[in-house]
């Protein structure tokens, strides 16, 4: 990757971290997969959007388990964007 897609793509995790209804969703899948139906019942109609934010950055999958569309964390990814986080906020200002 090249020094603009990286930063497209540290723009993309970081636009999908700053949202409480996504970050209410990647918790719910701390714990495993989740129905995206259990999501909307849970969070509201926004999810299905908030999910395709989420996917873009890489840090959420869905999927279909019979016929049931299931959403799943990407824990690695989100790992790592969390430490890319940090490591902006350790660098000194100015």
């Amino acid at each position: 990757m090249d020094h603009d897609e990286v930063a497209e793509r540290r723009f993309d995790v970081s636009r999908a971290l700053d949202n409480r209804v996504r970050l209410a969703v990647l918790c719910a899948l701390a714990a495993g997969d989740v129905p995206v139906a259990d999501l909307v019942e849970r969070m509201g109609g926004t999810v299905p959007g908030h999910l395709t934010v989420l996917r873009a950055a890489g840090l959420v999958d869905t999927g279909l388990a019979g016929r049931v569309r299931l959403a799943s964390l990407h824990v690695v990814a989100l790992l790592r964007a969390l430490d890319a986080v940090a490591s902006v906020e350790r660098q000194p200002s100015g």
